[in-house]
């Protein structure tokens, strides 16, 4: 959709329309809101990610990392997915 992979990265739930099949981005270098459009196969592939990762709150990062152990209790946390991790 033409959409920079930091700007992808920094979606959150309440950056897709499901039933327009759109993401809004914020543009790099004007930091305006532009809803760009996404094919049926790349919302299939959302709702199935989504899905896996158990859902999405509106205000949380889109694109999170596998679980992973923070603070002395053990717990399994997800973090926003990086630029540098995503190119890893």
């Amino acid at each position: 959709n033409g959409a920079r992979a930091a700007e992808v990265l920094g979606l959150r739930g309440s950056d897709v329309d499901w039933g327009n099949q759109q993401v809004r981005v914020i543009r790099k270098g004007s930091r305006a809101e532009q809803w760009l459009p996404g094919s049926n196969d790349a919302f299939l592939w959302l709702r199935l990610y989504l899905a896996h990762i158990a859902g999405v709150r509106p205000a949380d990062p889109l694109w999170v990392t596998l679980p992973k152990r923070r603070g002395t209790d053990g717990t399994m946390t997800r973090i926003p997915l990086t630029y540098e991790a995503l190119r890893a």
